[in-house]
Parts: structure tokens; C-alpha cells; sequence
């Protein structure tokens, strides 16, 4: 992640250091033409203006006053993306607060490809969220669940991710073989 908000900031400056540039020579070879002067000027602006949300989306505020706690996944599905080969989530969590009524919140969060398979409704999310505003969280892991011991079950297990579309063909095929086979 610090190569890329290096990246990040090298461009920024970039950005601006050529635009000054053109500027420059374009003040000192042709004479000031404010109407093209402004239009650079205010891509400038808007040129930095656009690295901010892009640097947040890559580098999120930490949750300063972060309390560790628990959440219940009730709900999850695929939702069609992925980054870096691992599938973006929908999640649907209620937060048990300590004292307080339990929080539903919808989330997605991009879970290993391999862990993808175990996500169980049911299951127990590790989180850390913030006690001003229990809304604001992150998800830090997936407590494991007792794996089905049975073929049948491992089977209609797998049929199930197939359904949601967390697993293609080709790799429901594979680990159908490979169930089958430890027969």
C-alpha cells in the first residue's frame, strides 16, 4: 500500500508541475491568453481534486477508537466483481453491541478466494468498528465453522456455491472429482 500512495502523490505533483510548465512557456513565448490560462488553471484544480477520492478509496481512514467485537453473517452473496482474482462480497451482519440492540448493516468486502467456499450463514465475523459510530466497521475475519464430514453434504455444500456463482464450472467440476474420489 506505500507504493501506491507514493504513486499516488508522485502523480499529483506531476499533474501539477506540468501544468505549471505549460503555463510558464505559454506566459513567457506567447503572452498571457487568460480564457486558455483559466481553462488550465481550473483543470489543474480539478486534475488534484480527483486524486482525493481515489487516494480515500485506496487508503481508508483507520478506525481511531476502533472496538473489537463480533458480528453474525446472516445474509451473503456474490456480487459479480472481483479484485485481484478474489471475489467482492455482499455481506448483511448484525452487530451485537454491548449493552445495546443488535445493528443490521449491509457491507462488501472482498474475501480470499479460498476462503470463499466456508462463508456460512450463521457464521461469526471478527470486526472492528467504531464506538462513536457503530455503522462504521471493518471486517477483520471469518471465525471457522465445522466443515461438513459427510459426501453428501460436502456435495450439496458445493452445490450451494455454485448456485450463488462463487465458484465456476471448471472448479465445481474439480472439487466434485476430488469429493468423489476421497470415496
Amino acid at each position: 500500500m506505500k507504493k501506491i500512495r507514493g504513486i499516488l502523490i508522485f502523480s499529483s505533483l506531476g499533474i501539477i508541475l506540468g501544468l505549471a510548465y505549460v503555463v510558464f512557456i505559454m506566459a513567457t513565448e506567447t503572452g498571457f491568453d487568460w480564457p486558455v490560462l483559466i481553462i488550465i488553471l481550473l483543470s489543474c484544480i480539478f486534475a488534484v481534486g480527483m486524486m482525493f477520492p481515489i487516494y480515500r478509496m485506496f487508503f481508508q481512514r483507520e478506525i481511531k477508537d476502533g472496538v473489537s467485537g463480533e458480528a453474525t453473517l446472516l445474509k451473503f452473496a456474490d456480487s459479480g466483481t472481483t479484485i485481484n482474482d478474489n471475489p467482492l462480497v455482499n455481506l448483511l451482519l448484525e452487530i451485537q453491541l454491548p449493552g445495546q440492540p443488535s445493528l443490521k448493516v449491509e457491507t462488501k468486502t472482498v474475501v480470499n478466494r479460498l476462503s470463499a467456499p466456508n462463508l456460512r450463514e450463521g457464521m461469526i465475523a471478527e470486526i472492528t468498528y467504531s464506538a462513536k459510530n457503530p455503522k462504521r466497521f471493518v471486517v477483520n475475519s471469518f471465525k471457522a465453522i465445522d466443515q461438513p464430514t459427510s459426501t453428501g453434504e460436502r456435495i450439496v455444500q458445493l452445490d450451494e456455491l455454485k448456485s450463488r456463482g462463487l465458484v465456476t464450472e471448471d472448479e465445481y467440476q474439480q472439487k466434485r472429482d476430488e469429493i468423489l474420489k476421497a470415496l
